[in-house]
């Protein structure tokens, strides 16, 4: 009897590790590696994304992989995923300007005093450096062009506006200062709209749609420099994986035809982008048996298991010598 428990307390601890060590590793490979890959074409590669993911925030890369707006197919080129990034950008804009132009909001304007409040910081900045007084006057001649008032789609299509002619600013310092200007006053902008849009809790409809925009914003930004050496390249099919059987046929051994394979399908920004959204898309079902608390059943009932065992004194620890 006490073998029989003794086995049994084995059984229910190993079953309690094997499925620790399992939830691990599948989550390593299609939820941390994946967005590694992806982050690696679209997310910031810099100190910023380590610390989002220290802090379990999400990453571009994480947020594009999870987007239901885009379809699995758009990750297997890079150049496509960037044309339904775009497409999505209209398509939000398209949205906003709809919540904007409905009737409750038709009476609300933003002035220019609220919206100068954003540049103040620059302005003050440029006023107690010494050098940088023209930096100080240029920043306040770009406040003195905004108009005296602005309806709310107004003032969203001049947030648009700014944000477009500050991604064209570059070179000479004053490109540099105007381009800070004009990203300071759409972001005060943005905020301006979505706190005249809130209702009773400080809730906006705005908000989601914005933080939508400035996701893609940011993804279409990072993409864009790798985009142009595969405009060419014929995007991939989930019948490239083939290619991983590649080295056998040329004499290989097997897993060096494996290990070539994944080689050539991440050499290339949408080897890596394809990968790691099949990657992440297996791993689906997982995901949403955890979140469920299936997985969470299951790590209960092996614990009660082991419980009883211990309980019974029938585990290998308290075994009769």
């Amino acid at each position: 009897m006490a073998a029989q428990g003794a086995t049994t307390g084995l059984m229910s601890a190993g079953v309690t590790g094997v499925l620790g060590g399992l939830g691990r590793l599948f989550k390593g490979a299609t939820t941390n590696a994946p967005e590694a890959m992806a982050n690696s074409v679209i997310g910031d590669t810099s100190k910023k994304t380590g610390q989002k993911i220290a802090k379990g925030a999400p990453t571009i890369g994480a947020q594009i992989l999870q987007d239901p707006n885009l379809k699995t197919s758009d990750f297997f080129s890079a150049p496509r995923l960037q044309a339904a990034m775009q497409d999505q950008v209209g398509t939000q804009e398209e949205a906003l300007q709809q919540i904007l132009n409905s009737p409750e909001y038709a009476g609300k304007n933003i002035s220019r005093a609220d919206l100068i409040q954003s540049l103040q910081g620059l302005i003050e900045k440029g006023q107690n450096t010494p050098g940088q007084g023209g930096a100080a006057s240029l920043v306040e001649s770009i406040g003195n062009e905004v108009q005296p008032s602005y309806s709310l789609p107004d003032a969203n299509v001049m947030k648009r506006n700014l944000y477009q002619a500050a991604k064209s600013q570059f070179g000479s310092p004053d490109a540099v200062t105007r381009a800070g200007a004009q990203k300071q006053l759409a972001l005060g902008a943005k905020d301006l709209i979505e706190k005249a849009t809130a209702d009773s809790t400080g809730a906006s409809p705005v908000t989601p749609i914005n933080q939508q925009l400035g996701m893609y914003s940011q993804a279409l930004s990072n993409i864009l420099p790798k985009v142009g050496k595969e405009a060419n390249t014929t995007p991939f099919m989930p019948s490239d994986a083939l290619i991983l059987g590649a080295g056998t046929a040329e004499g290989k051994p097997a897993l060096g035809g494996i290990v070539d394979g994944v080689k050539h399908l991440l050499a290339s920004p949408s080897g890596k982008l394809a990968v790691a959204k099949l990657m992440y898309t297996a791993g689906i079902p997982f995901r949403a048996a955890d979140a469920s608390g299936s997985m969470d059943a299951i790590r209960a009932l092996s614990r009660i298991i082991q419980s009883n065992a211990i309980a019974k004194g029938l585990t290998p620890s308290s075994n009769p010598q």
